[in-house]
Order: structure tokens, then C-alpha cells, then sequence
């Protein structure tokens, strides 16, 4: 499993690398006027993550992007979407990265086992009610969101590893996509296919 994540790791940082040029220059042109996406918007919310610390998402109105990944325990999308994670978090560090599970079956005393197990140093937000997981429109771990902060709207909604992507040339949209978000640029392809575990989200009541 180790050695694994290690080469997904290894991928995504050579992906990264072959990408310097296309993110400086996104970033050097002048930003478009609005930027392209699914333009949903996001009701603020207040969760606590593995070790009991409260983040509010309207706190963050600083952060360049906010990117939100669907995972559950013990489950090999999400193990590598956290590793996916970690990587883009080493390059774009204006953005801020959570993970939120909202399983009915785990707990904040697993969740964070899981994360030490991984030796994650990303929020894994308690999302016991489902409410979150549900308005943010969740169905399958590995899926990601990112979150424009200047009008609070979902701007993608893809696959955060190669495991969870569908079409194997989507492996790197979720790069791709931070680099267009934290240059201010319309996103091309804001959604994406994602083929992750499904997640039990119980119907709004």
C-alpha cells in the first residue's frame, strides 16, 4: 500500500513539474471576468475535523480556492485522493484542502486513526449529519470541489486522483483546475467524471 501511494505521489509531482510552464502562464496573464463552472452556490457551514478543531468555510474568504474531497475509511479512492491532496497542496498553497466524510459508520475517534495511518496533515471534516456531504451534492468518495471564495459558488467538480477519474486522460484535471482557480481563469472542463465507492447520503427530510 506504502509503495503505492509512493508512486502516485511520485506521478503527480512529475505531472506537476511538466506543468510549471502552463501554470505561470496562466497565472501571468490578466485575470477573464467571471469564471466558468457549475456556478452552485454554497451555504456556509461550521464542522470539526479529526481532532476536534472547528473550521467555518466563510472564514476563508482569503484563501485563492477551496477544495473539498469526499472520503470515507478505509476506502483505496479516498486513501488516494488524500495523497493527491497533499500533492497540489505543495504547490498551491494560497488554496485551502479539506477532506469530509460523511459516513454514517465512521467516527471522529476513526477518522482520526485513519489520518494518522496516512500520515495526513489535511482536515478531515466530522460530517456525522450528512448535511454538508448532501448540499454540497457528494455521491462517491475521490470526488473533488473546488470553491470560488469571491462569491461562494462551486467553480469544479471532478475526480482528485487518477483512481477516481473515469477517463484516464482526466488524472490531472484537478491540477489542472487550481491552476486556472488561483489565476482568477475560467476552469474548461468544470465537470468531470468521477468513478469512486458510492456514498450513503440518506434524502433530505
Amino acid at each position: 500500500m506504502r509503495t503505492r501511494m509512493k508512486r502516485t505521489g511520485a506521478a503527480i509531482a512529475l505531472a506537476a513539474a511538466s506543468m510549471a510552464v502552463v501554470c505561470q502562464a496562466a497565472l501571468a496573464e490578466p485575470p477573464v471576468p467571471g469564471v466558468s463552472g457549475p456556478s452552485a452556490g454554497v451555504e456556509n457551514f461550521t464542522l470539526s475535523d479529526q481532532a476536534g478543531t472547528p473550521h467555518e468555510l466563510r472564514s476563508l474568504i482569503d484563501a485563492s480556492a477551496i477544495v473539498i474531497v469526499a472520503q470515507v475509511n478505509a476506502d483505496p479512492v479516498s486513501r488516494d485522493a488524500v495523497q493527491s491532496l497533499e500533492s497540489v497542496k505543495s504547490i498551491f498553497r494560497t488554496a485551502e484542502y479539506f477532506l469530509l466524510n460523511s459516513s454514517s459508520v465512521d467516527t471522529r475517534a476513526t477518522i482520526a486513526a485513519e489520518a494518522k495511518a496516512l500520515g495526513s496533515t489535511i482536515p478531515i471534516l466530522d460530517d456525522e449529519s450528512q448535511a454538508v456531504g448532501r448540499d454540497l451534492g457528494f455521491t462517491q468518495t475521490g470526488e473533488a470541489i473546488i470553491i470560488d471564495p469571491a462569491g461562494w459558488k462551486i467553480i469544479y467538480r471532478g475526480p482528485a486522483s487518477a483512481l477516481a477519474a473515469k477517463e484516464p486522460d482526466a488524472r490531472y484535471l484537478l491540477f489542472n483546475a487550481l491552476v486556472h482557480a488561483v489565476g482568477h481563469r475560467p476552469i474548461e472542463e468544470p465537470n468531470v467524471a468521477v468513478q469512486g465507492a458510492r456514498l450513503d447520503i440518506s434524502a433530505r427530510d
